[in-house]
């Protein structure tokens, strides 16, 4: 499957033609340049004002209209997925240029897959990457597949599922995608991330098979505006263009380093000049995202200090 970089989302994905996104590209919304919004609380759309669900949202009861469960008591109605997208096109979008952070666009990406591929956006990675490289514990909706017992809490939700999450995604939106979506959803340990990581470490190979290109990869891993004042790359993010000491996120990783942080506290770094890479697994909104330690401890910085200082 060949895409130019270049070219407008619209191309691919006809909705988006006639909105305000039609001439977004690739490299823009992968940037986070595109001037699209951060994100849209879906979650706080869902209810009435007496705390019920709207109609066409979710139930308590499975059914032919209500077929994806989306956490341990609630089944999400068949066509919402379709809604979200449709806010997604609607939004207003700011100026184009600017660094500004936007998970909207990775909504998109199952959609995209299932067009170009024939397949859904799950199997095409479990086909084609996850079977391939024997990764076990890397997958989207554990709770179908592994007991409960084996999967970590990940926050109690007062507010939208008014329930203990676990095992289920905790992103509220991609929740209302089906728990599968391309900005979150996706569970691991830490012994099922390490070969993607080492495979991109090694430009693109892994025990002696290529999986991508080692051009794709520097692409995707290198700064997409170095002489602007964006530092991401293609979906990853690189070191900030500051030199002190006090760079993100670390001012021991190279500036050839790249990773992604995420919110529950989880961080994956590589650094080629380094030959190395640090996966770190936390669940800093356990019991409640009003927690803030992994932030004003520097437990992140401190442990890329620590893997990186040599």
């Amino acid at each position: 499957y060949s895409i130019d970089l270049n070219e407008k989302v619209a191309n691919y994905l006809p909705a988006f033609k006639r909105s305000n996104k039609k001439k977004s590209s690739f490299k823009e919304v992968l940037s986070h340049s595109s001037g699209w919004i951060p994100y849209i609380a879906h979650q706080n759309l869902v209810r009435k004002k007496n705390s019920e669900f709207k109609r066409r949202t979710l139930k308590s009861i499975k059914s032919k209209r209500y077929p994806t469960q989306i956490s341990d008591s609630l089944f999400l109605f068949k066509r919402y997925p379709n809604k979200i997208i449709r806010r997604i096109r609607k939004t207003k979008i700011g100026e184009v240029g600017n660094y500004k952070y936007s998970g909207l666009w990775f909504f998109l990406i199952p959609q995209l897959t299932k067009q170009l591929s024939g397949i859904s956006f799950e199997n095409f990675l479990r086909m084609h990457f996850y079977d391939q490289l024997k990764l076990d514990r890397l997958t989207f909706l554990p709770s179908k597949k592994y007991p409960k017992v084996q999967i970590v809490p990940t926050e109690y939700d007062p507010q939208f599922r008014k329930q203990l999450v676990q095992g289920w995604v905790h992103d509220e939106a991609a929740a209302l995608m089906g728990g599968i979506s391309g900005n979150a959803g996706l569970f691991s340990n830490a012994a099922s991330i390490a070969p993607i990581l080492e495979l991109l470490l090694k430009n693109g190979t892994y025990n002696g098979r290529v999986y991508l290109k080692a051009e794709t990869v520097k692409l995707f891993t290198s700064r997409v505006y170095p002489n602007g004042n964006n530092r991401r790359g293609l979906g990853f993010d690189k070191p900030s263009l500051d030199e002190d000491h006090d760079r993100y996120p670390s001012a021991l990783v190279s500036k050839s380093s790249y990773g992604h942080t995420g919110f529950t506290g989880t961080l994956i770094w590589v650094d080629p000049e380094k030959d190395g890479f640090l996966i770190f697994l936390s669940n800093r909104v356990y019991p409640s995202r009003s927690q803030l330690g992994i932030y004003k401890m520097k437990i992140r910085e401190k442990l890329l200090d620590n893997a990186f200082q040599n």
